[in-house]
């Protein structure tokens, strides 16, 4: 079986690289795999695998269709490394791996700054969101209304299948694909360790870390805040360093409540670190602190790396995390998060809850999210598509049109008609 792979890949700055990178090479035990990029210039092999630079033209396109059999598109939330790959989708559809659930940064990135045209915008939101395109268009959307109107549509109803890696998103794409859905857990990935020249990671101070993207949804802020206004300050100053490993949107905000709250002795901004780096300071944290809310559906390949490394983790009560056995983390209501600081006090004072935990989180994890499985899940899907897809193909032709007639403002009482006849469609497929 031949199966082209596309994907940003290192060095671009993007978590699906190494996710990427690391399932290609085990996978590459089973089938013949390609590498497929939009980066210029990038090299002909990566790690022993074969790289194709590609452009979303119809020679790239036919390549796809004819010389392989299987394709599998990882787009991602940024216009950047994925605009290529967006319109590759709309002409050649094949599986989608879909890392994001609210794609809204993507298409407003793609039609306003790639294509940088807010006419060509306009009409896409309207498209798709006929009653409410114009407030949408106009506004900043709230992140409750950003679940209710994800823009993953467009991303979905161009898939020939869609892998998504929880069940909380599984429902939610369900309600719209014309094509199957497969939920396979995040994989477990290399954890191979580059040591640092680090002191403080090696002073004896209980280490709280939290590592990622810095965005407000990720509430490294309110964490961080939450901590300094406590009751247990004093205590947990003199005991803990808080490591934050990551960059992003929200860096600034963050860095700024250090120094107004007077944290710098004990919090501790590392910036954004290489693959091998980041699992140092995983392997070195004694609590890792992994929250999203709300969530947007997305999962965590840094929470997956840090339950394979028997790493108890602090989790918000939600989306994939509510989906995690409750004796293998430690969940907490994300609209309180004043009961954390209290959490990590009582933690700091019971090392062997904290290893009975992780020990039952590496265990569920080599179990439920191995790489292995995760393999064996993806090509029974391949297997599974490709006998959809005759079925798919109609659906989705049917869809195209009818999307296209809800749109036009002369439509009335046709709306309820076009909107059975597409009812219909979905329910064959």
């Amino acid at each position: 079986m031949r199966i082209a792979w596309l994907s940003p890949i290192p060095p671009q700055p993007s978590g699906i690289s190494e996710y990427s990178v690391s399932i290609v090479k085990e996978l590459s035990n089973y089938a013949e795999v390609e590498l497929w990029t939009d980066m210029d210039n990038p090299p002909k092999y990566l790690e022993g695998m074969r790289v194709v630079s590609y452009r979303a033209d119809e020679s790239y396109a036919r390549r796809l269709r004819e010389e392989y059999d299987a394709i599998v598109y990882n787009p991602g939330n940024t216009y950047l490394f994925h605009s290529q790959m967006y319109e590759l989708m709309s002409t050649t559809p094949g599986i989608t791996i879909l890392h994001d659930y609210v794609m809204w940064d993507f298409f407003a990135g793609y039609f306003l700054e790639h294509k940088n045209s807010l006419r060509e915008y306009s009409s896409f939101l309207r498209a798709y969101y006929p009653e409410r395109w114009k407030e949408l268009l106009n506004r900043v959307l709230s992140d409750e209304e950003k679940l209710k109107y994800p823009l993953s549509e467009p991303i979905i109803y161009r898939s020939a299948g869609v892998v998504v890696h929880s069940n909380f998103v599984k429902d939610m794409v369900q309600k719209v694909a014309t094509c199957p859905v497969k939920t396979l857990y995040h994989p477990v990935l290399s954890t191979d360790i580059e040591e640092m020249d680090k002191p403080y990671l090696k002073d004896g101070r209980f280490k709280v870390l939290i590592a990622g993207e810095i965005t407000k949804n990720k509430k490294v802020y309110d964490v961080i805040r939450e901590i300094g206004e406590s009751k247990y300050l004093n205590y947990i100053r003199k005991l803990t360093r808080v490591i934050v490993v990551g960059g992003g949107p929200d860096t600034e905000r963050v860095r700024k409540l250090i120094a107004t709250k007077g944290l710098g002795d004990f919090v501790v901004l590392e910036g954004r670190k290489p693959e091998k780096e980041l699992n140092y300071y995983i392997n070195k944290a004694d609590l890792c602190v992994n929250l999203r809310y709300p969530t947007f559906g997305e999962s965590s390949g840094v929470l997956i790396r840090a339950l394979q490394m028997a790493k108890p983790v602090v989790v918000a009560n939600v989306g994939f995390y509510a989906e995690l056995p409750d004796d293998a983390v430690f969940k907490i209501d994300p609209r309180r998060l004043n009961t954390l600081p209290e959490l990590i006090y009582n933690l700091m004072e019971n090392p062997d809850r904290l290893r009975q935990v992780g020990e039952r989180a590496k265990r569920y994890v080599y179990e439920h999210h191995s790489i292995e499985r995760f393999i064996y899940g993806l090509l029974s899907f391949i297997t599974e598509v490709r006998g959809f897809k005759p079925i798919h193909d109609t659906a989705a032709e049917v869809r195209q049109i009818l999307s296209e007639f809800m749109s036009c403002p002369t439509f009335g009482y046709e709306r309820e008609l076009i909107g059975k006849v597409s009812q219909v469609f979905e329910d064959i497929s």
